[in-house]
């Protein structure tokens, strides 16, 4: 929050204090008719960059034909509009400058200052923020602009349906071509029939991810499907997923994610870090990064966590006034993008991914894995990688930047926040009962699933997550996608696949048992080349389906092998690797607010870094006896 003066009045009488207290500022804001529905989440972002202005009277504001970029709220005063011959004036409280909010490229009015008056002025990219939220603003603002009709405006969602592109064409026709192929080759070679429609089956879902022709949970689901048309499992084992622990623990701990975001609560965090926090860069950095671990264990979806802090970065970036993509910027985006990402294989809850290699640990190996089960034997591991975070952060990043917080813009925003909102009591009570629960397990007995489950019951009981919200806002093309590929890794080993594939990868098993220092170099080859051609998930499920029976066969932990797959699996050294990452940089100007190359060549590094903390962890699996 800024304050400017343009102009100092001159006439006598008591002069309008300037500028207006936070808890003027505030009340302005929530008195505001135009403003009404707009969440004090919304609100608090929008006003992060507005400033207050003093005008003397009859300074002109804006004339009839200056580019419309901004709003305008009159916190004291009086403002006349002017229409050719029509005059009106506006009083505290009321919004004026509607051209900017219906994208209006000049203004149709002339806007002048009758009395002493201060204006909160909100620029063209926080307008946006408040559009977005609620359309009751842009029709106060057609309403405002004499009565004109609102525009009809092209559906981005009517464009949706891509243009045929050859690469689609190809990756249809080759899951089309290279299935049957496969059914055609399997006779001759002594496949079994039901081997050979489970590889043609598994072929043509890889494909689809391969090619992304459809979204990520759809070739699982015709997996799934394919499965038991053909009569290849029977609907215990292939629905095994819909049942599993790991479905019921994603659904509880996304309800809790969905309650902390929609309550406003993790805002009000950086807010209350930005407040108490020291004035200085390791502090901020150290902050963002707080939220993004605290995040990490009750959101389970990464691009999720990546688009809750992409605007607390993009918004403390702009309070620090730090210079765009200098090295300060680019190190609070790693400091963002490392707080969500750096433990998603140490925290159970993290990602999908996880719950994929927990439903793949044997059954009798899963208690033990709960989530502070493996925690205690992922913590290391973590340790190390946190380390080195710090110190090439320290390298990489070094910087004579001062950058300063406006103290008073986060005062004002926490006054529009207002008091804790029984959501945000609720979540802060919902974290608080799920980490408590998940200590003490040994104590109440009740498994981390059905903790969860009974959150998601208390939320939508107490009304603290709606029915609306329910369906639209929990993830269930996640769950789905989840519980498809549980269901899928069960119909492998129902298949006998995994014995079929250790077979045939006898050489790799031998050098697990045998040698797991080349074992792990040989994965860590292997999945970057993997990941050459498959996102992320997929390329983790596969590895995992493949690899974790094979360690079992062996008499390796199953959960190493698993671990190493989930760490490895994170690695990306092109943009078109990381849909977390392509998420974080997209900008609508196109251009990323920080210092990409630099950006990138610190993620390569903390990939080699990656290989190098499981190696040190090594030493503790043996101690514990996993290795």
């Amino acid at each position: 929050m800024q304050t400017t003066e343009l102009k100092f009045a001159a006439s006598g009488g008591t002069p309008t204090p300037f500028p207006l207290s936070p808890a003027q500022v505030a009340s302005g804001l929530g008195a505001c008719p135009g403003l009404i529905g707009i969440t004090p989440e919304q609100l608090a972002r929008a006003i992060a960059h507005s400033e207050q202005q003093l005008l003397s009277p009859g300074s002109t504001i804006f004339e009839k034909g200056d580019v419309a970029d901004r709003l305008y709220l009159i916190l004291a005063g009086t403002v006349e509009i002017v229409i050719g011959s029509h005059q009106s004036q506006l009083g505290r409280h009321q919004l004026f400058g509607a051209s900017a909010v219906v994208g209006h490229a000049r203004y149709g009015a002339q806007a002048r200052a009758v009395e002493e008056t201060v204006v909160l002025v909100i620029h063209q990219a926080d307008i946006r923020i408040l559009t977005a939220v609620d359309k009751r603003l842009e029709t106060w603002a057609y309403e405002r602009l004499l009565g004109l009709s609102r525009p009809d405006r092209e559906d981005p969602k009517k464009k949706s349906g891509r243009d045929p592109h050859w690469s689609e064409l190809g990756g249809w026709l080759l899951t089309l071509f290279l299935p049957a192929l496969i059914l055609w080759w399997a006779p001759s070679h002594g496949v079994k029939a039901e081997i050979a429609l489970f590889l043609a089956i598994a072929c043509a879902t890889v494909l689809m991810w391969l090619f992304n022709l459809v979204d990520e949970f759809i070739p699982g689901v015709f997996a799934v499907v394919a499965v038991m048309a053909l009569g290849l499992a029977p609907p215990n084992v292939a629905l095994s997923g819909f049942m599993s622990d790991g479905f019921f623990m994603a659904m509880g701990v996304l309800a809790l994610g969905v309650l902390i975001v929609s309550s406003g609560l993790s805002y009000r965090i950086l807010l209350l870090l930005l407040k108490h926090f020291p004035d200085r860069q390791p502090w901020h950095n150290l902050g963002l990064m707080l939220i993004g671990l605290m995040l990490t264990p009750v959101v389970p979806v990464t691009n999720g966590r990546v688009a809750l802090v992409k605007p607390l970065l993009q918004d403390l970036i702009a309070a620090l006034h730090l210079a765009e993509r200098g090295r300060a910027a680019t190190l609070l985006a790693s400091s963002a993008f490392g707080g969500v990402t750096i433990l998603s294989a140490v925290i159970l809850s993290s990602k999908s991914s996880n719950f994929v290699v927990y439903g793949l640990l044997p059954e009798q190996l899963r208690d033990q894995y709960q989530w502070l089960g493996w925690l205690s034997v992922a913590a290391v591991n973590g340790a190390i990688l946190l380390f080195c975070h710090a110190a090439l952060s320290i390298i990489l990043f070094r910087n004579d930047e001062r950058p300063t917080v406006m103290r008073d813009a986060v005062e004002i925003q926490l006054r529009v926040l207002g008091p804790l909102s029984s959501q945000e009591w609720g979540a802060i009570a919902g974290t608080l009962i799920f980490t408590l629960g998940v200590l003490t397990e040994s104590i109440h007995k009740i498994k981390t699933p059905w903790l969860g489950m009974g959150l998601l019951f208390s939320f939508l009981v107490l009304r603290l997550i709606d029915k609306e919200e329910f369906r639209k806002r929990i993830d269930w093309a996640l769950l789905i996608y989840l519980a498809t590929l549980v269901g899928f890794g069960a119909t492998f080993s129902y298949l006998g696949m995994d014995r079929w594939v250790s077979m045939r990868l006898g050489v790799l098993g031998t050098v697990l048992h045998e040698n797991q220092l080349l074992f792990f170099l040989l994965l860590s080859l292997g999945m970057m080349a993997i990941r050459l051609v498959l996102p992320m998930s997929p390329a983790i499920a596969i590895a995992a389906t493949i690899l974790m029976p094979m360690a079992d066969a062996q008499g390796i932990s199953s959960w190493v092998v698993g671990f190493a797959i989930l760490n490895l699996g994170e690695m990306w050294f092109f943009p078109f690797q990381s849909t977390q990452y392509l998420q974080l940089r997209d900008m609508p100007d196109g251009a990323p607010f920080f210092d990409e190359w630099r950006f990138l060549l610190f993620n390569g590094i903390m990939n080699l870094l990656k290989i190098a903390a499981l190696y040190l962890s090594i030493p503790y699996w043996r101690m514990i006896g996993l290795l």
